[in-house]
């Protein structure tokens, strides 16, 4: 027996009991529906969203108005997808480049300020652990250098927090060695 259609959802079960699409029902969704289906999959933002839905919808009217039908019922937050985004980006990018992608997906400037606030990013300490994981080691030369500080850079700190980070590892790793030096004499 290859499986047991299950008319209520269009959905055809294999033995095993996991779900497959029948191949026989096409399954005609509205906008609302595949709106739904979007937004429980992951946060959108209002923009993003629009941009997704544009093509399936029959007039910028109704999408606006479906939209805002969402966002009344909790479905949709440019709140709450910023609260995400800078959670999620946080460990990995600066601030600069986790607001420059708010910005890209739609989401207000007021909103990436309240989400960046609420998060407290700390670039510097973001950087370090960045530099310490991919590098570990101080740069040999002026080649080197320009590697780590693109590499950096490409991740959303500023050259002010790269300098920073860079000249505080050189010094920790510079005066290290003279205090045990030190110690070991005296």
């Amino acid at each position: 027996m290859y499986g047991v259609y299950i008319a209520s959802r269009g959905l055809s079960q294999r033995a095993s009991g996991t779900p497959t699409v029948a191949s026989a029902v096409v399954f005609q969704q509205t906008l609302r529906g595949r709106a739904l289906q979007l937004a429980t999959r992951r946060e959108y933002s209002r923009a993003e969203l629009r941009k997704k839905l544009a093509v399936e919808a029959e007039s910028p009217q109704q999408l606006e108005t479906l939209l805002d039908d969402l966002v009344l019922q909790g479905f949709l937050s440019d709140a709450r997808f910023a609260e995400s985004r800078v959670n999620a980006r946080t460990g990995r990018y600066g601030s600069r480049r986790i607001a420059r992608e708010l910005q890209e997906k739609g989401v207000p400037s007021e909103l990436i300020a309240e989400a960046m606030a609420g998060c407290a990013v700390n670039d510097l300490s973001t950087a370090r652990s960045l530099w310490l994981r991919k590098f570990g080691a101080r740069p040999v030369n002026m080649r080197e250098k320009a590697r780590q500080i693109r590499f950096l850079s490409a991740r959303g700190f500023s050259l002010d927090v790269i300098r920073r980070m860079l000249e505080e590892h050189l010094t920790i790793r510079a005066i290290k060695p003279l205090e045990i030096q030190f110690s070991a004499e005296g």
